[in-house]
């Protein structure tokens, strides 16, 4: 078992250490440099466990000035642990249609800090920093994809695209969870605009290929053991971290 104790806490802004990897080195999530992220995995590989992880490791080394959470958990079984959470910037969606309408909100705060960033005449939003400037990260966590593209497939397929392609300069920056594996879930703009993919473990080798483009998760052992594949390297297996709710509890206190 690696617990939160074992992970080193980030060293840049969205930086994430979410588990240990088999040479022994700390399991990064890049959210900078590879802005959104996949995960996917059957019931019970551990998919909701690593988000927990990301979010905590997030939430302990940023402020609730620096960085901004977006939750959305259709299940309306698992983000529940995070009410009450400083860093939270809107209230957790619990249904498709309200996970539909942050995301609509997300698009419009992009296009604002687009008009906001020519004004003061920076590309991004690493640079406004630089400069000074007052802007949080914006991550936005969806548990269940395929409840919101069994219910509002197109809106919520054109408004994540259209985030994923131009969310990273504005500094905003989405993590995408399913269990479901499939080709009417994860279509094919979606998996082009998450080049980031956490793999756990799925029932077959076509699962495997969808997410990783290749064969190999339908081996991995379930509970937490998992491929984190970044563009431009071979996946890396790591077993992922578990996070206690007393020590979600103690990062909500902190804050």
């Amino acid at each position: 078992t690696v617990s939160l104790d074992d992970l080193p806490p980030a060293t840049y802004p969205l930086e994430v250490p979410i588990g240990v990897g088999i040479d022994g080195e700390p399991a990064i999530l890049p959210l900078r440099s590879a802005p959104h992220v996949l995960c996917a995995g059957q019931s019970g590989a551990g998919k909701s466990t690593a988000l927990h992880v990301l979010i905590a490791q997030l939430c302990a080394s940023h402020s609730p000035t620096q960085l901004d959470l977006v939750l959305i958990d259709p299940k309306r079984t698992e983000m529940t642990r995070w009410e009450g959470d400083p860093h939270l910037a809107a209230e957790i969606a619990d249904d498709p249609v309200m996970g539909v309408k942050h995301l609509r909100g997300l698009v419009n705060v992009m296009e604002r800090r687009y008009q906001w960033l020519q004004q003061i005449g920076c590309k991004d939003i690493d640079a406004a920093l630089a400069q000074g400037s007052t802007c949080a990260y914006v991550v936005c966590v969806v548990d269940e994809l395929a409840d919101l593209m069994m219910t509002s497939g197109k809106e919520a397929e054109s408004l994540i695209v259209r985030l994923a392609q131009k969310g990273r300069a504005a500094g905003l920056h989405l993590v995408l969870a399913t269990q479901y594996p499939l080709r009417e879930v994860l279509t094919g703009l979606i998996r082009v605009n998450t080049p980031t993919k956490i793999c756990m473990s799925v029932p077959d080798k076509v699962a495997s290929r969808l997410i990783l483009d290749k064969n190999g998760a339908e081996t991995l052992l379930g509970c937490g053991d998992g491929f984190i594949s970044v563009t431009g390297r071979q996946p890396e297996r790591f077993p992922s971290a578990i996070v206690t709710d007393a020590e979600i509890e103690r990062i909500k206190e902190a804050w």
